[in-house]
């Protein structure tokens, strides 16, 4: 079938794919992981939009094609998650810590340990289509307690600076990748 449109209909572009990243705060790791790649995959019509999970409405959904979960934490998102899945727009929790059992002696930590929070959380991640985990141990130990959980490391080219060797050469260039592993003894 043939559709003519007027010309400013034709020349209306709009997004192929329209992502939006729902985080508690807005840090550098919503910067690494979202921002810059998106800014890249602009050009493949791809858009990506930013919102607080405090500020999260219904509204928000709309024309989205993915929705993604940063640690979020909060009791409403849990109904926002749902109308989202029922839009058939599929729902990415990603975490990079274990907030399931968040470390005793680390600040960031007891923000989770709250008993309601943990079921929060719990009910993000069993809801959600598929959980990022920041590392393959994360996925493993998502996995084994009944969560669709993978690994993916965002690996960005943030800079080209490059290095200098001991001998004060510069070496090649600076790569960031989004939650490496540790270097062994450190």
């Amino acid at each position: 079938m043939l559709c003519f449109l007027r010309t400013r209909q034709a020349a209306v572009k709009f997004p192929l794919h329209k992502i939006l990243v729902v985080s508690p705060g807005r840090g550098a790791a919503i910067t690494i992981a979202y921002e810059l790649p998106f800014s890249v995959l602009q050009a493949d019509g791809f858009t990506w939009d930013f919102r607080l999970e405090g500020e999260l409405n219904a509204g928000d959904l709309t024309g989205c094609t993915l929705l993604v979960l940063y640690r979020c934490r909060q009791a409403r998102t849990i109904a926002l998650l749902r109308l989202a899945r029922k839009r058939g727009i599929p729902v990415l929790y990603e975490l990079d810590d274990d907030l399931l059992a968040p470390p005793p002696d680390e600040s960031w930590g007891q923000l989770y340990r709250e008993d309601f929070r943990r079921q929060i959380i719990e009910t993000l991640l069993a809801e959600a289509d598929l959980v990022k985990a920041g590392s393959p141990e994360l996925a493993k130990r998502l996995k084994k307690q009944g969560f669709r959980a993978v690994y993916q490391p965002y690996p960005v080219k943030l800079l080209a600076l490059p290095v200098k060797k001991k001998g004060g050469n510069p070496s090649f260039p600076c790569w960031l990748f989004r939650h490496p592993p540790p270097p062994q003894g450190y």
